[in-house]
């Protein structure tokens, strides 16, 4: 038996319990080998792929596909969410272990849960760039021993880190050896075994050909070279990978993103060790856990790749925040799902959303004013992660209903 202790700053939960029965087994395949080389990031700046920015505005429907724009309204996003997440997982969830925020026998939060964060003037400033003005931006940044990465929707930079200074900017796709539309950047740098990660997604629609490709570099030196892995989410062209999400451990890289319009697999896991040596790697795959946040696991001891998402946001006035891990073995695991305040799943007035400083009317926070983690980190026995959540206030007309906040998980797992 495993005793998992749960803290939640501002809801202050506290859970323990034992694991759930859910273990769904990977489906095996093989890589033959890297996809292409990226010898250096001069490369890509020569590439025919790093066209200068365009001027005009373009809008990334991160998770919906609608005839028309007149049909893209809180009601039918809401409608949608719940009819793809909330409905599935309700039925699952039965079976699993469930721990409530209004149990009796909560503990005391950890005194090391609520260390206060003061505010720092920063170094420099302006580390992104996005001249093609799309929306959202879906902005990234990872931090190695000597460089910065950052990659958006349209654009890649690398900066020297103890300076900001550019060393590198080119398109997305020219730093992703694509062409043709190229979308939802990751990035990430592994400390244990030197290299940088990147994730980037092609194409958009239910007849698209929907691809990605996890790059990763030779060494600790993003400007040195990279190789890169493709993968066709469906060989059949009647469904598409959108939003997916990056995250590592010992063992896998793993890349968890949505599917739309049909079923096909929407998790995968490479074997980084075989990855890392660029040559044939074993990789598995599950079916979609929609908006699932694998964990940037800085521990290279633990055999859990885990996944956090956000779960019912509002069942008979409680939310859910779920987590689940794959093991070595590997197998996906049905871990917990945690009882916390309602919200709801998407604000109908994105005024009252945050904003992304110095940013237009754009709220670059919410990401279309839905609620969903955009990032898990495993650091020193806890869970990290944070999603925007709009809570209902039942005295307000129902146009102002909903408030942006930020609600921080934190987990911290004891006798593993």
């Amino acid at each position: 038996m495993k005793r998992i202790k749960i803290y939640i700053s501002m809801l202050f939960m506290i859970a323990w319990g034992a694991n759930a029965q859910s273990v769904i087994n990977g489906t095996p395949g093989v890589l033959s080998g890297p996809a292409g080389y990226r010898t250096s990031i001069k490369e890509a700046e020569q590439s025919p792929a790093n066209i200068r920015y365009k001027t005009e505005t373009q809008t990334v429907h991160q998770f919906f596909s609608f005839e028309n724009e007149e049909e893209n309204t809180a009601e039918n996003r809401e409608r949608i969410m719940t009819e793809l997440q909330f409905g599935k997982e309700n039925s699952m969830r039965n079976s699993a272990q469930v721990y409530n925020l209004n149990e009796t026998n909560l503990s005391a939060p950890p005194a090391y849960g609520a260390n206060k964060v003061t505010s720092q003037s920063p170094g420099y400033t302006a580390l992104g760039n996005q001249q093609g003005g799309l929306d959202p931006s879906d902005a990234q940044i990872a931090a190695g021993p000597n460089h910065l990465v950052v990659l958006a929707n349209d654009d890649a930079r690398i900066l020297n880190k103890q300076t900001g200074a550019i060393i590198s900017e080119v398109t997305l796709a020219a730093f992703f050896a694509w062409t043709g539309f190229v979308f939802d950047p990751r990035i990430v740098y592994d400390p244990y075994g030197s290299r940088w990660i990147a994730l980037a997604l092609q194409s958009t629609g239910c007849s698209s050909d929907s691809k990605f490709r996890v790059m990763i570099s030779n060494n600790s030196d993003p400007t040195a070279g990279w190789y890169y892995y493709e993968f066709d989410v469906t060989g059949s062209n009647n469904a598409w990978m959108d939003f997916a999400m990056l995250g590592f451990n010992k063992d896998w890289i793993c890349v968890a993103g949505n599917i739309l319009c049909n079923n096909a697999s929407g998790i995968y896991v490479i074997n980084k060790t075989q990855a890392y040596a660029a040559g044939s790697a074993n990789f598995y795959t599950w079916n979609s856990l929609w908006l699932a946040a694998p964990a940037i696991t800085y521990d290279n001891t633990i055999d859990r790749l885990y996944l956090m998402k956000t779960g019912n946001p509002n069942s008979g006035g409680t939310g859910f925040i779920d987590t689940w891990y794959i093991n070595s073995t590997p197998q996906l695991i049905q871990s917990f799902s945690y009882g916390t305040n309602a919200w709801a799943p998407f604000a109908t007035d994105s005024a009252a959303c945050p904003k992304q400083l110095g940013g237009p009317t754009f709220t670059a926070v919410n990401i279309f004013g839905a609620s969903m983690l955009t990032n898990t980190v495993y650091r020193g026995g806890l869970l990290y992660g944070a999603h925007p959540i709009f809570c209902r206030l039942p005295a307000l007309p129902r146009d102002h209903q909903h408030s942006g906040g930020v609600l921080i998980l934190l987990l911290v797992a004891l006798r593993m």
